[in-house]
């Protein structure tokens, strides 16, 4: 008997759940990052000549979304996406020697970010025009799994318009957990979902994050003439627009 008693239970629930419009899914698209970035994160002092672009990276996941009723719904989602920024500097220096003529220096180069999140978002759905439009709002915790900065800088020195010297920088730095970037984060997000049919949708959103990725060591003399150093937060908050399509079942 009390086998058919959960028997029936899970069934009435089961029931219960699609009869309310209860949905699963998966998808897949495209993150424009234009990450918020402090001075500190360009690769000359002189802001001017460095240029933030926008970096591409891939998201993910599966979703769970249930419907209260016709208007008003909440949505469940697992996701994995590639965060960043991208910067490119062309700078030029001339520097008159008089009748010796003029020293040249040009810099160029292309520096970045690649941060690998986890993500656990919320949603709010409110459901428009007989369900073929959902505007999304809520919540969207991450975790990064990975973070990494990469520098090309060319250094030209040139005499006259003759090359004295150049020198090539091509680095790439793994950041390190906890000193270098902050293992969790907190965005809120915004968007639409365009329903193409029962099955395929269409979604854009956009990402707000609150709070800051990456963060630098400081050193600093106090009065008394002693060196200390500190752990600070470099201005560096997820400005990202996410496009999606989507399967749900």
């Amino acid at each position: 008997m009390k086998r058919l008693l959960s028997l029936a239970a899970f069934i009435s629930l089961f029931t219960i759940a699609y009869s309310q419009e209860f949905h699963y899914g998966v998808f897949a698209g495209t993150n424009l990052n234009t990450m918020k970035i402090g001075n500190e994160l360009y690769l000359c002092s002189d802001v001017d000549n460095c240029k933030k672009q926008m970096t591409v990276g891939f998201h993910g996941g599966a979703f769970a979304e249930y419907s209260f009723n016709k208007y008003l719904g909440v949505q469940a989602e697992f996701s994995y996406s590639q965060y960043g920024y991208r910067l490119k500097i062309d700078k030029e220096d001339s520097y008159a020697l008089g009748e010796m003529g003029s020293i040249v220096t040009h810099i160029t180069g292309k520096g970045g970010s690649r941060i690998d999140n986890i993500n656990l978002s919320l949603l709010f759905k409110c459901y428009l025009f007989n369900n073929h439009v959902a505007i999304d709002l809520g919540v969207h915790p991450n975790w990064v799994l990975s973070a990494r900065r990469q520098e090309e800088i060319i250094t030209t020195v040139s005499l006259n318009d003759e090359v004295m010297n150049e020198e090539v920088i091509d680095t790439t730095f793994n950041l390190k957990k906890g000193s270098e970037f902050h293992p969790f984060n907190f965005s809120v997000v915004g968007g639409a979902t365009y329903y193409i049919n029962e099955n395929i949708f269409l979604s854009a959103r956009y990402i707000f994050g609150l709070k800051d990725i990456f963060m630098r060591e400081v050193g600093y003399f106090t009065d008394d003439n002693k060196y200390y150093t500190e752990i600070k937060n470099q201005i560096s908050k997820n400005r990202v627009v996410q496009i999606a399509l989507g399967w749900r079942f």
